[in-house]
């Protein structure tokens, strides 16, 4: 088995050295902050006839062609990171040859564990990471890792497609998005300034009105402290389904009513207070960036003594109000917290999150909506699974909803310090049952 690298030169247009955009700056204290490692990508089939020449190619057009990958850090005395784009430079592409009676998927897996599992140097080592396995001269599969502070899950996709272009003939090799440079400038204009303070004063009212300690002790803390489980419901999916046809809804405010519902269940303060991630790809002129744009936006919902119709309506109003206030200076935000804290006198708890990571397909509209008897016989087919545990520090509560397909699959993390592994598992079967009950009873009361 022999390896080679090829260094591939690249230049694209524009250079020059800023602060962290915002969109990095959420994710950078967790990078540093935690011995997890961040990298994103994966390792892929190569199409029949393709060449390692085609794979030169790509290198050079996806780095000529966005500044994100084009950019490293640089840290102050203090430690502060700022960002440094080049102009030009030689990304090296690892080149493996495996043996002809050699498994080049088991090949290709190994250099994706191994590039995904170690951290980037990330003053001197460009956000890309790239290998061609080859068999018998030919090249079988590719892998590409990339630095989770130069993109982000739908930066992926933008990739992809521009790369897909490429092989259609496309050779545009301009940058095409609102590069970090350009972010960081109109971060830091009195226009971005305006947008930020806007943003944070939504924060601060929502803050003002919700008690800064919502869960107290749960008196049976465990070690690991934080625990993940994940459920798969084919009953919840045809719920959330059900209900979102019949109340003419998206199904992101119905599963976070369920959610809000759940959890108020067990702690029973109807006034749920939420941080959601937010893509910011609405927004102008980032819908096609490549980089790290989601924040987390804040909403809170009160659900005492209402149904789970007029849940939903509040949902889908807080998804709107997080969407708004989604877009802003995180270490003024982190002031901001700090501020209010010392005004309350008690440290302010906002780590209940919710990151909806499905693709619009999610909405599709289906031929018919699930009938009642569908529904029912769906219930009790749900898998709940442990995925880790772990002492490294997280949020209280902590939601994934995951991208799969004609099923609602979530996971929870917890901190057991608050929230008892029994309530844990509750609320992991709580999401299906508020779901299941409401789309057999539209006028079901949220019962908090």
């Amino acid at each position: 088995m022999g390896t080679e690298s090829i260094l591939v030169p690249f230049r694209g247009t524009g250079s020059g050295t800023a602060d962290l955009t915002w969109g990095q700056w959420m994710i950078w204290p967790r990078m540093r902050n935690s011995p997890a490692v961040f990298n994103m990508g994966g390792a892929m089939t190569s199409p029949p006839g393709t060449t390692v020449a085609d794979y030169v190619d790509i290198v050079r057009f996806m780095m000529d062609r966005h500044h994100a990958l084009r950019t490293r850090l640089r840290f102050a005395p203090d430690g502060t990171p700022r960002q440094v784009v080049a102009e030009s430079g030689r990304l090296p592409l690892e080149i493996l040859d495996v043996p002809g009676d050699a498994d080049p998927a088991a090949a290709a897996e190994r250099v994706r564990a191994r590039y995904q599992n170690t951290e980037f140097d990330y003053e001197f080592e460009w956000p890309v990471r790239m290998a061609v396995i080859r068999q018998h001269g030919r090249p079988t599969h590719s892998v590409v890792i990339l630095n989770h502070l130069a993109v982000d899950a739908h930066s992926l996709e933008i990739l992809a497609a521009g790369i897909a272009g490429l092989g259609n003939g496309d050779q545009q090799a301009a940058d095409t998005d609102v590069g970090p440079l350009a972010q960081a400038e109109y971060q830091r204009s009195k226009a971005g300034q305006r947008a930020s303070a806007s943003a944070l004063r939504s924060w601060a009212r929502l803050l003002r009105a919700v008690p800064a300690d919502r869960f107290g002790d749960c008196g049976e803390p465990r070690r690991p402290r934080y625990w993940q489980g994940a459920y798969r419901s084919p009953a919840g999916y045809l719920a959330i389904r059900a209900i979102a046809t019949r109340d003419q809804a998206d199904t992101a405010p119905v599963l976070l009513a369920a959610i809000a519902v759940s959890l108020a269940r067990i702690t029973r303060n109807p006034l749920t207070l939420w941080q959601l991630v937010v893509s910011n790809r609405f927004r102008s002129n980032l819908a096609d960036t490549v980089g790290p744009v989601s924040q987390h936006g804040l909403c809170s919902i009160d659900l005492a003594g209402i149904t789970f119709r007029e849940a939903v309506t509040r949902a889908r109003g807080a998804i709107l109000t997080a969407g708004m206030n989604g877009y802003y200076d995180p270490l003024q935000r982190d002031e901001l917290l700090t501020r209010l804290s010392e005004e309350r006198g008690q440290d302010i708890d906002i780590t209940c999150v919710i990151n909806d990571r499905r693709q619009p397909e999610a909405d599709t509209p289906m031929d018919r909506p699930p009938t009642a008897a569908e529904i029912n016989a769906a219930v009790g087919t749900g898998e709940l699974r442990w995925e880790f545990t772990t002492d490294l520090p997280s949020d209280n509560f902590f939601v994934h909803i995951n991208n799969v397909p004609d099923t609602l699959d979530y996971a929870i993390c917890s901190d057991t310090h608050h929230f008892a592994l029994d309530d844990l598992i509750a609320c992991l079967h709580g999401v299906e049952a508020v779901a299941v009950e409401a789309a057999l009873d539209p006028d079901t009361v949220t019962g908090v």
